[in-house]
Formats: C-alpha cells, sequence, structure tokens
C-alpha cells in the first residue's frame, strides 16, 4: 500500500510543484519544490506532507478548500472542549454555536468532512463536517482539534508498481487525511 501512495504521490507532483506541510504546531506552510527536493536520500517518513492541489477559495481572509466530501474523520476524545458552530469563528460571518449535548453525538463518532478552512492571520484550521453521509445533513464548523483524522506517513520511495488491468479511482491527497482528497479525472 506504501509503494501505491509513493506512485501516486509522485505522479502528482509531476503535475504540481506545489507541496503543503503541516509542522508540528499545526500550521501550514508552502513550498514550490518538486518531489526529488523532499527529504532528498533520507529514508525516514515523513509526517503528513500533501499536494495541495483542492480548488480553494479566499474569502476575510480565510482560506477554504473543498474537499470531495467523501473523507471521514472521528470525534476526539476530548472534542465537547471545542465550539461547533454554523460558521468559521472570527470569519466576517454571523457565528451562531450549537450545544454538542443537544446533537446526541460521543467521542470517536464518525463524521463526514466536506470543507478546510484555514484563517490567513491566526493560522487556525477548521472543517465543515456533517454527521451523515447524505446532500440534505446540516454541516457545522470545529476546530481541528475536535477531530481526529487518520494517521498518514509519507515517505520516498524507488520502488516500481505494475498495474494489471486493476481500476482505482486517483485522488489529489489521501483519502481520509487531515488535508482532504478530491477525486482527479486524469
Amino acid at each position: 500500500m506504501s509503494e501505491f501512495f509513493s506512485l501516486v504521490k509522485h505522479y502528482y507532483n509531476k503535475h504540481s510543484n506545489k507541496t503543503t506541510t503541516n509542522n508540528s504546531n499545526g500550521n501550514n506552510s508552502s513550498s514550490n519544490s518538486s518531489n526529488s527536493d523532499v527529504n532528498q536520500g533520507n529514508s525516514n517518513p515523513v509526517e503528513d506532507k500533501a499536494i495541495s492541489s483542492n480548488s480553494s477559495n479566499v474569502v476575510n481572509g480565510v482560506t477554504y478548500n473543498d474537499g470531495s466530501g467523501k473523507d471521514v474523520a472521528k470525534l476526539s476524545y476530548n472534542y465537547s472542549k471545542y465550539g461547533i458552530y454554523n460558521h468559521v469563528k472570527n470569519a466576517g460571518y454571523k457565528t451562531t454555536s450549537y450545544k454538542w449535548k443537544k446533537l446526541g453525538v460521543k467521542a470517536e463518532q464518525l463524521v463526514y468532512v466536506n470543507n478546510r478552512a484555514v484563517h490567513n492571520k491566526n493560522h487556525s484550521v477548521w472543517y465543515r463536517i456533517k454527521f451523515a453521509n447524505n446532500s440534505n445533513a446540516k454541516t457545522y464548523w470545529v476546530p481541528e482539534k475536535a477531530l481526529t483524522f487518520n494517521s498518514v506517513q509519507y515517505s520516498n520511495s524507488s520502488e516500481s508498481m505494475t498495474f494489471n488491468g486493476i481500476e482505482s479511482k486517483l485522488y489529489d491527497n489521501i483519502p481520509n487525511s487531515s488535508h482532504l482528497s478530491n477525486e482527479k479525472n486524469e
């Protein structure tokens, strides 16, 4: 499976020189480097690098990145410490907060994630979630610490893969990771 992810990463790095790194304090920084510049000669895994090709939109100093809506995460153990809102807090919109208890949710409950927002000023990260996988489900915004995504480790590989008649969808990022994914038609 790691070979598959390396191949997908290699393919998309050929088409985009922009990578996004989630550093240890949770802030994102971008750099313009090709895949060969990232961890050159280092066989140790690199934590949470993603290709940032999701469509983005900047409104009121907040960058929004749409996901496919198929990504999932779980509510963290301490999700109730964090607020849940109708919009990203301090993003220039009238924001309403909701009570977790009234929503009838619990720790480690699966949620569907369809958008990621980053405040350009304070670099806080927010996710738009819903509790059901249908188009009519109400959406909410939560800070990143209210969610737990699958752990993803990236590493360079010189291995090759051969696909014999296997059809699989390609995504711009690892599905169900904190960077969200979109299916690619290439």
